[in-house]
């Protein structure tokens, strides 16, 4: 049932020793160390788990510690709470009425043997810490107290009534930050932990029937209130979720009227039954949380067990560390606070600045003297905004020291810029360069579809120019896109890129103009050989006249039109090209046709010539013969 074990010495014995006193001047406190080594000596080798409470004065945290103690005293019964005739021991002092009853820090002279659930043997204890904020006390030894109280315990108890106010988490984070310096003096704060464990804001007299009253009532209330409603709370409260491993909230009732009507001088104690039921089982319920065996929080430093022998050097080092002088001057609370307040508009106003200077910049590179500029302009405007907003809560030196840290960021944040902006520098030059390329290749494009709708074979130096108008449309859009002085250390590239794609285009036009004047040629050809073809087939029959010779002449070109169109496959700058020459080639073939026709009328002429020539030659030859032959005939017949 119970994780309980025996007590160092008997229950009886049990009470609160002081452990950190008021000095004899009534200034300041003082720790006692012979105390510290007398409770714990006796738990050397033990594990220790310290429960402490702190928070205003006259707020019933010595009360709660004394039912906690009773409840342990029960062996955590469920019943402990049950006889109302009880009546809880007096472990801590406390009294009703107005003056502060603990003075300093007490803590249990002996320890409470519990155990974990993984069966270890755990020593605790109940710390009780002077109330706060009340007349007698200074803001340093309110600040020292928490400080102490936090640095030791493994669960601190931060004692408030009816509601978390503002003021509360300003004063709590303010005496956190306290109890901070003093652990990263030791270097017991590291990377990989928060400086303390666990934290309960406990919340007594709660009235309010939005939240229930038990720890899932307090988280939903929590939640609600470490949602800050203005920018500049919001820091406080990730300072606390950061300062804590844990933070829970429970909201507990008010004990009741017979427990707050006892006037100061009654030193009797209070009976349970005197006590609201309602009250008591929330007691319960916390004690549960605190000392039941899966949920007892043991002391860590750093992730480590500390154990009884351990403790001691521990608070002898944080004793030392409190009243070395070497902490931060703790002020006036109101006046911490509301410095606390202007360093936070401080901060504000800083990113604020940087934040415009941030988007005044932009995503693109910029010259580095208008970023030296712009960096100039928004510190002389927060600076302005700082006299106007902040500066009257600081005297001389400390407005100076801000403003010197304030221009010692705006540097650090234009270094940062600049160097963002040198880097940022070669992505936008690679982005032009890229740019141009595209650019570039589309101008390529594009005039690669116009010379291939093109009839006729523009000149390339038309080309070129269009080449060039792309080229300076480009220039023109990237210096109002980027900056004009990188565009310009661009220029070389730019030009670059689109001389290599207009020698590209300019090869492949060349190319591409060989091909298709192959391919006319063949084209053509063809063509030509069906009109010889067509020509032969109506000129095969000798000399014709000039109408019928030209005749044919039209029907044979139309076949070789014919074939040009058919051959040129859907091809218009083939079909154009071929068409365009056709008529050369042709003509040139029909002057050699009618070269020939007229050689054939010559021909027939001359033949026509020889054959009448002939006819009388022979006539001629036969009246020689025959006068020839009668002359001899003749002769021959004198004889």
């Amino acid at each position: 049932m119970s994780g309980r074990l025996p007590l160092v010495g008997s229950e009886a014995e049990i009470k609160a020793v002081p452990i950190l006193d008021m000095q004899k001047d009534g200034q300041g406190f003082e720790p006692i160390f012979d105390v510290f080594e007398e409770i714990f000596d006796n738990v050397r080798d033990f594990p220790v788990a310290i429960i402490s409470i702190a928070g205003p004065f006259r707020k019933g945290k010595s009360f709660l510690l004394n039912l906690l103690a009773h409840y342990l005293m029960e062996n955590q019964s469920s019943t402990w709470f049950k006889n109302g005739d009880t009546q809880p021991e007096r472990v801590f002092e406390w009294k009703g009425g107005t003056e502060r009853s603990t003075v300093g820090i007490h803590i249990t002279n002996k320890p409470f043997m519990l155990e974990t659930s993984d069966k270890k043997k755990v020593a605790v204890f109940l710390m009780d810490t002077q109330g706060m904020f009340d007349t007698k006390t200074t803001a340093k030894d309110c600040s020292t107290i928490f400080a102490l109280s936090t640095l030791l315990s493994s669960v601190q108890i931060y004692n408030l009534t009816e509601q978390i106010q503002e003021n509360d988490i300003q004063h709590f984070e303010l005496f956190t930050k306290y109890a901070k310096y003093a652990a990263e003096e030791k270097q017991h704060v590291n990377a990989s932990t928060t400086p303390f464990q666990s934290l309960i804001l406990l919340i007594r007299n709660w009235e309010k029937a939005d939240f229930d009253s038990n720890f899932k009532g307090g988280a939903k209330y929590l939640e609600s209130v470490m949602k800050p409603h203005i920018e500049e709370n919001k820091s406080v409260r990730q300072n606390i979720r950061k300062s804590f491993s844990e933070v829970a909230c429970f909201p507990m009732e008010h004990p009741g009227k017979k427990v707050t009507k006892r006037k100061g001088s009654d030193d009797s104690g209070v009976p349970l039954k005197d006590m609201d039921d309602d009250f008591l089982q929330q007691v319960d319920e916390v004690a549960r949380y605190l000392f039941s065996p899966d949920r007892l929080v043991i002391k860590r430093l750093n992730g480590k067990v500390v154990t009884g022998e351990q403790f001691i050097d521990l608070a002898i080092e944080y004793s030392k560390i409190l009243s070395s002088g070497k902490m931060p001057k703790v002020e006036a609370l109101h006046v911490a606070s509301e410095k606390a307040e202007k360093f936070k508009q401080i901060k504000q106003i800083e990113v604020e600045s940087i934040a415009a200077m941030e988007i005044k910049v932009g995503g693109k590179y910029i010259d580095p003297k208008k970023l030296e500029q712009l960096q100039s302009e928004h510190l002389a405007k927060a600076l302005k905004k700082y006299d106007e907003n902040v500066g009257d809560v600081f005297d001389d030196d400390e407005n100076k020291t801000n403003k010197g840290k304030m221009e010692d960021v705006f540097r650090l944040a234009h270094l940062r810029l600049s160097e963002k902006n040198n880097k940022h520098k070669d992505s936008v030059e690679v982005e032009i360069c890229k740019r141009a390329a595209d650019a570039a290749q589309d101008c390529k494009n594009q005039l690669v579809k116009k010379s291939a709708s093109n009839v006729d074979e523009e000149d390339m130096a038309i080309y070129e120019r269009e080449f060039k108008r792309s080229r300076s449309s480009f220039v023109q859009w990237a210096n109002q896109t980027f900056d004009i002085s990188l565009v310009g250390e661009c220029i070389d590239a730019i030009q670059l890129k689109f001389r290599r794609k207009f020698e590209e285009f300019e090869s492949e036009q060349l190319k591409h103009q060989e091909q298709m004047e192959l391919k006319s040629k063949e084209i053509i050809e063809k063509a030509k050989e069906k009109y010889l073809e067509e020509m032969q087939q109506r000129l095969s029959d000798g000399y014709k006249e000039k109408e019928e010779i030209t005749s044919a002449h039209e029907l044979a070109t139309e076949k070789a039109v014919e074939v040009v169109d058919n051959l040129s496959n859907g091809k218009a700058w083939i079909a154009r090209s071929s068409r365009r020459r056709l008529p050369f080639v042709l003509d040139s073939e029909f002057k050699n046709i009618r070269v020939e026709n007229q050689a054939r009328k010559v021909c027939n002429t001359f033949r026509s010539e020889i054959l009448v020539e002939t006819k009388n030659s022979v006539l001629q030859l036969r009246k020689h013969l025959a006068e020839t032959y009668f002359t001899i005939m003749s002769e021959v017949g004198r004889f």
